[in-house]
């Protein structure tokens, strides 16, 4: 006697026929929009990068490494300079209190950065008089008359920004040193801001 197959049989092997087929129709649409995404990539710019190139404030932020002059954290080298003891001039470094003659200053600071590149490097200082300095990176001239401009006097009233000097720092371990053959103008603060390219 021949076995009767019940209608919705074959009904069940379209329906699994079926989802087999969208499962893996899913699987390879995933694959190709991976690799078209990969290939545009290459060839286009991201998002960001294209906005930041067109300067609609979408590009990210650079790195600033600030410290205060007086900072032993960074310090590795001093001769002639110490810290400032009056009262409006906490914080600064300048010729030394102690036995206070006209002598040679210099300082010298060791800055780790993690991204080598081009860095502005501003100081905040205080002088009623030019006192130029020399400015090194790794042992290369920057600026040969640094700080030369005069801010009216020789208090935290008084401090100034200086103008940026651009330099190149290397990953890891950088030194900036100051020095003049004279007395150092007051010293107060050094930050190196991180140059993104355009």
């Amino acid at each position: 006697m021949a076995k009767l197959v019940e209608p919705h049989e074959p009904q069940k092997v379209t329906r699994r026929t079926t989802k087999a087929f969208l499962w893996l129709g899913g699987i390879l649409l995933a694959f190709a929009g991976a690799y078209i995404t990969a290939v545009l990539n290459a060839v286009i710019p991201a998002p960001k990068e294209l906005l930041c190139k067109m300067s609609l404030g979408f590009c990210p932020a650079p790195i600033v490494i600030a410290f205060g002059a007086t900072d032993t954290d960074y310090i590795v080298d001093k001769s002639g300079v110490g810290q400032a003891i009056a009262e409006d001039q906490i914080g600064m470094l300048h010729n030394q209190v102690v036995q206070n003659f006209r002598r040679a200053n210099m300082v010298k600071y060791r800055v780790r950065v993690e991204s080598a590149g081009e860095y502005d490097l501003t100081i905040l200082y205080a002088s009623a008089e030019s006192r130029p300095v020399e400015l090194r990176v790794n042992a290369q001239l920057v600026q040969a008359s640094a700080l030369q401009s005069t801010t009216r006097g020789w208090t935290n009233e008084f401090r100034e920004w200086s103008p940026a000097y651009r330099v190149s720092l290397v990953a890891g371990d950088n030194d900036l040193l100051i020095r003049r053959d004279d007395v150092f103008p007051h010293l107060s603060k050094i930050k190196l801001t991180q140059v993104l390219a355009r």
